[in-house]
């Protein structure tokens, strides 16, 4: 007679060399999938936790001159610069507040950059004040 499991005919002949439960022990439970058995990664969450040294520059000050000079000067470039550098400059201290020191250092190059290129096209909006009120009063005959 041959055994089927499916015919629920008990438990499986013997003779096998494994006495009890197969002679096996019972495995240690695996962590889930990704976990690392010590309870979490052993290199830490990449770029969270708590800030190390001094925050980096926002360089809000500069952001906001812009703003204000691209008023006066290059309403059409150097202001909606400057609004970007400002909002940039925000970012800086919320994800530097939050852990995040890689987005800290992206935002403050980014409110560097932004910065930069406003200041240029407001020295170039006031070269070209400059020029129309100076040629403005002159009448050639």
């Amino acid at each position: 007679m041959s055994y089927d499991p499916s015919q629920g005919q008990g438990t499986p002949p013997g003779g096998y060399d494994q006495p009890g439960q197969y002679g096996q022990p019972t495995p240690p439970p695996t962590p889930g999938y990704g976990a690392y058995p010590t309870g979490g990664s052993p290199y830490g969450t990449p770029g969270y936790g708590a800030p190390v040294g001094p925050a980096p520059s926002s360089y809000r000050a500069w952001a906001v001159t812009c703003i204000v000079l691209g008023i006066f000067f290059s309403l059409i470039i150097g202001l909606p610069m400057g609004i970007a550098a400002n909002y940039y400059a925000g970012k800086v201290r919320r994800n530097w507040d939050m852990g995040d020191q890689p987005g800290a250092m992206k935002a403050s190059s980014r409110a560097r950059l932004w910065s930069i290129l406003s200041t240029v096209f407001i020295v170039i909006g006031f070269i070209g004040f400059i020029i129309i009120v100076s040629k403005g009063g002159s009448t050639t005959s």
